[in-house]
């Protein structure tokens, strides 16, 4: 995953962008220079990921990376899962930044992980794509936790996909003379997917006959979307199914189980973070 210099640089400004005073406190009792080692512990099962954003925040205080795994391992409550060697005080300045970091970035991808273990259990076949609502000026971090964890992302933004909403819909004198200009959106767009939403299984089933790639039955119950799954595998098959609206751990398994194809969810942003210990020893 790319990261741009400027963005670690901004991340670092937004703790340490002047002095540690705590730190700076103790000069006079402690050599501040003295070699000493940062080692970040989990508290809980995780799936790692953040890896290459701490390594990058670590090197611009000039400590040395030790110990980092690679993105999408699992490690079990009480294991080590990063760890660093500088100064004592250039790794008080990086401590939090990086800690911080994987806190926000492994719980992403656990909780994406466990996500898409149960769908699978369900649905071998069906897929995790996470929406773009993940979080402002942080969608690097988010988009690699994701992938960690083993789901993909639904959309990265508007320029990757095409995707039609109600509110492009209502422009459009009725819902019928919205889907007879689908032919001509794939006549303008050919290299891209065509997908519509829809919100009840009268409009699924109209717009079935104008063979889009791919629909997103937004806020249907799994048993309207298993109608839904069911009318598609008769009369249009190739026509993939997302499935979007309130999706979470606690139902993914009981949707992915319908045979839609794509669960489409905002849950693996808002998790919280996870238990991790930072301490940091003179060597």
């Amino acid at each position: 995953m790319f990261i741009s210099q400027s963005k670690i640089d901004d991340l670092i400004a937004s703790d340490g962008a002047f002095l540690d005073l705590t730190t700076e406190l103790l000069q006079d009792f402690v050599d501040l220079n003295a070699p000493a080692r940062l080692s970040i512990v989990t508290r809980q099962d995780l799936i790692f990921s953040g890896g290459q954003i701490a390594r990058e925040v670590a090197a611009r205080f000039g400590c040395e990376t030790q110990h980092l795994a690679r993105e999408g391992s699992a490690f079990c409550a009480g294991e080590e899962i990063f760890s660093a060697q500088g100064s004592f005080e250039s790794l008080h300045k990086a401590w939090k930044i990086v800690q911080i970091v994987f806190e926000y970035s492994c719980k992403i991808s656990t909780y994406a992980h466990e996500m898409v273990a149960l769908m699978r259990e369900a649905n071998p076949r069906c897929v995790l794509g996470a929406t773009r609502k993940s979080f402002p000026f942080a969608k690097e971090l988010c988009v690699n936790a994701l992938i960690a964890g083993g789901g993909s992302m639904h959309r990265l933004g508007l320029h990757d996909s095409v995707l039609f909403f109600s509110n492009h819909i209502r422009a459009f004198a009725s819902f019928s003379e919205f889907c007879a200009q689908i032919a001509k959106f794939k006549e303008r767009a050919p290299e891209r997917k065509i997908m519509i939403e829809v919100a009840s299984e009268r409009e699924f089933s109209e717009l079935l006959k104008y063979a889009p790639d791919a629909i997103m039955c937004d806020k249907m119950s799994p048993g309207e979307l298993r109608a839904c799954v069911l009318r598609r595998d008769e009369t249009a098959p190739q026509i993939k199914i997302c499935a979007a609206g309130g999706i979470n751990k606690n139902n993914c398994a009981e949707f992915a189980a319908t045979g839609a194809d794509v669960l489409v969810s905002s849950a693996v942003w808002n998790q919280g973070v996870c238990d991790l210990s930072g301490k940091i020893e003179f060597i």
